[in-house]
Order: C-alpha cells, then sequence, then structure tokens
C-alpha cells in the first residue's frame, strides 16, 4: 500500500532530535511528517529498534570539557521554558548540577576547562572545596582531595519522554503529522525519496532528515562511522521520607579517583517515573567500554539487564557516594551511547535531499532542541548558516576514519 501523499518534509526518528527538529519544521510552515514507534511496551519481547530516552531524567548543564557541547547544552537550557510553555508540558527539573574531581590538578583532570567553557557559555557557578561540600550537602561521601563547581541557572535534568512530547505537541499544533511506525528501507525516484514502513505504508516527501541514532546504518545507502557502546545505569528505588532527605541533592558528574574499572560516574536526584515510583539513578563511564558491531546485538542488549556482573562495583560506588542510602530496591538496566568519529553529532547533508542528526555521543538529550534546530535549519536553507562551522558536525564514512582522532 502506497500512501499518495507527497511531504515537503519528513522526519524519521521520533526520538529526541526528530522530535526537535520535526518541531521547527512545523512552526516555519509547509506539510511535514515525522515518522517513528513509541517506546517499546515490553523490552524483552519487543522485535523492532530501540533508543536511548528510555528513561526519566537525563543531566542537563553548561558546564562541559568540550565547548561545542557546552555551546549546545546552554542554547538548549535557554529554550526550555519556551517549549514547557508551548506545549504546557513540564520536563525540566533546575536542581543544579555539581562537578567533582579529586585531583583538579591532574594533568588529564578536565575540571578546570569544563568550568571556563560554563562561564563562556553563561554559566552560573559557585566553586566548592571538600568541606564546603560536605556542608551544602551532607548525604554525600565526597573525597577530602575533592573541588567541585556548582551550577545553578537551569542546569539539573530532563525528562526525556516528557520533552519528547512537548515537541511534538507544539509540532501538532502547528499542523505537522505523526505516524506511529518504524522505517525499513529508503529509496529515490522521480527526484522523491520513499520510505517504506513496517505498517505497509510508503511516504514521499521532497526532502528527507533521518535522526534514528544507533539504528541509522540500516536505513542509508551509505554507512556512516557510528559506534554504539553499552551503558548501564543502577536505580535505586526510594520512599517519599528517603527523597525528602535528599530533597536538596543535585544531578552530580564525578570523576572517580583510581577506580580500576570506571572513569567517571553521574548521579540524578529521585525522581518519579511512571509507574509511580520515585528512583535516584547513577551512570558510568568505562575505561574500556563493550561496543556492539551489528544491530543484531545492540537489540539483544536491550533485551537483558545491562553489565550484572558488575553489580557488585556499581553498588559500590552509590553507597560510597551515598552512605546512608535506604533504598527499598536496586535494580540495573541497559542503555546504549552511539559515539562519532569527532565526538560531536553528525548534522550533514549526505545525498540528495537527504540529511542526517545522528550521533548524540552521551550529550545530546540536553541539547536535543538546539540539534533539532540546527538540522532543521539545513534542510530549509539547503546550506550552512549555523554559527559553528559546518566541519564541526559533518558527516565522516566507515571508510573515511584514519585521521579522525578519537
Amino acid at each position: 500500500m502506497t500512501n499518495k501523499l507527497v511531504y515537503d518534509v519528513i522526519v524519521v526518528g521520533a526520538g529526541l532530535i526528530g522530535a526537535a527538529a520535526l518541531r521547527h519544521f512545523s512552526t516555519s510552515g509547509g506539510n511535514v511528517l515525522g515518522i517513528g514507534p513509541d517506546e517499546p511496551t515490553n523490552w524483552q519481547t519487543h522485535t523492532g529498534v530501540y533508543a536511548s530516552h528510555y528513561d526519566q531524567g537525563r543531566i542537563t548543564r553548561r558546564v562541559d570539557p568540550d565547548f561545542v557541547w557546552s555551546l549546545l547544552g546552554a542554547r538548549a537550557i535557554d529554550d526550555y521554558a519556551t517549549i514547557e510553555g508551548d506545549s504546557d508540558i513540564p520536563f525540566h527539573g533546575a536542581v543544579g548540577c555539581l562537578r567533582v574531581t579529586a585531583d583538579a590538578s591532574a594533568p588529564d583532570d578536565s575540571l578546570t576547562q569544563s568550568r571556563q567553557n560554563g562561564v563562556d557559555n553563561g554559566a552560573v557557578l559557585a566553586d566548592l572545596d571538600s568541606s564546603e561540600m560536605a556542608t551544602v550537602f551532607p548525604f554525600f561521601h565526597l573525597p577530602d582531595s575533592g573541588t567541585g563547581v556548582l551550577e545553578s541557572r537551569g542546569a539539573g535534568y530532563i525528562n526525556p519522554p516528557a520533552l519528547i512530547e512537548a515537541q511534538l505537541a507544539i509540532a501538532r499544533q502547528h499542523g505537522a503529522n505523526r505516524v506511529r511506525a518504524t522505517a525499513t528501507e529508503l529509496s529515490r525516484r522521480d527526484s522523491q525519496w520513499h520510505i517504506h514502513c513496517d505498517n505497509g505504508e510508503i511516504y514521499g516527501t521532497s526532502k528527507l532528515l533521518v535522526t534514528t541514532g544507533a539504528f541509522t546504518n540500516g536505513l542509508l545507502p551509505k554507512p556512516l562511522d557510528l559506534r554504539p557502546r553499552s551503558a548501564t545505569t543502577l536505580l535505586a528505588e526510594v520512599s517519599d521520607v528517603e527523597a525528602q532527605r535528599l530533597a536538596e541533592m543535585p544531578s552530580v558528574i564525578y570523576r572517580l579517583p583510581e577506580n580500576p574499572l570506571v572513569f567517571s560516574i553521574y548521579a540524578l536526584p529521585p525522581i518519579r517515573y511512571p509507574d509511580g515510583k520515585l528512583y535516584l539513578k547513577i551512570g558510568h563511564t568505562y575505561h574500556k567500554p563493550l561496543y556492539f558491531p551489528d544491530q543484531a546485538s545492540l537489540c539483544q542488549w536491550y533485551k537483558g539487564q545491562g553489565e550484572v556482573d558488575h553489580w557488585e562495583t556499581m553498588n559500590e560506588i552509590l553507597f560510597t557516594l551515598i552512605p546512608n542510602l535506604q533504598p527499598e530496591r536496586l535494580f540495573t538496566r541497559p542503555c546504549a551511547v552511539t559515539h562519532t568519529a569527532h565526538e560531536r553529532p553528525y548534522i550533514d547533508m549526505i545525498d540528495e535531499d537527504l540529511y542526517v542528526a545522528v550521533g548524540g555521543c552521551g550529550g545530546a538529550a540536553k541539547s536535543s532542541p538546539e540539534i533539532g534546530k540546527i538540522a532543521a535549519m539545513l534542510v530549509e536553507r539547503e546550506k550552512w548558516t549555523y554559527d559553528v562551522a559546518a566541519e564541526t558536525f559533518s558527516a565522516v564514512y566507515q571508510k573515511e576514519t584514519a585521521n579522525i582522532l578519537v
């Protein structure tokens, strides 16, 4: 069955970047369509694609060791209030973000550079030594030599599913359409792109933007250098009483001192999840992460519980950070992070009227409103007009990586 309507623009992928792009396209007028499935109701039995936004908390901040990611985060944060106001959907928890290191003077430590990038991009900061952190956040146990930077003015966390729904709600207000289906194939004929979907329909468009994350290469005529890796989160269910005790907890990024397995962690305060319960979450950056060689292995990963063999390490880190935590239960969940050759997203035209905005590199959730905006600008204007050089976001293909520093 073929859908006879030809759209001005179709966005394939209904995640954070896709929803943001669809919002921007819709406000510019024209006939636009978003294609993408909802979150699987059962990860273990699901047979389609997955995404990395299936969670209620992602850290948002301006303080970042990379200036471009800091800039994207700053501009996205400045847009949050407008998105919430226009959609009437709250998604932003401005609880602050604490970045901590055990030794800011170490040659490979990024706290000083992160702080400077934050300042350059409008962050409001307070520098804290170990005794000051112990006073302000008595529930944390941090190293005596620790140094912290506490960011306010919008830093904290966002709720990814709520942010997606907010962007889609605004897009609907402006006439955009959405199809809950999975694209299975792209083809081009008669100067149009045709998107074949698992609902039996084929949708035509003059311009096509692909925002399908780790599953992008299954659609493209020429594969990009995308590197999906494993990520595991540990969730601690807490009572309302325990959450109240931790009410002043900010989001945290913590460079661990001399841990042989984990380079750094991040933590989010207790957040209410769809099941009505409160969960505190921590995640990790491993010294030697696991990369997925193909989409089949990535899908199989999502059907499991993450790196359960690291359970003891994850527990130890959590209870070292918050020694008196009283969880109701603990469990792990799998996630995935898609890296690129240059550790910035690919936002580029890769074929005639075919564009991509993919590769979150672990930083796209907070920045997705801005990334979607950049992609929409490129598609609409058919040339690069953003005030960061196009080369910063250029697509890299699998055979063109010899001179890329990763």
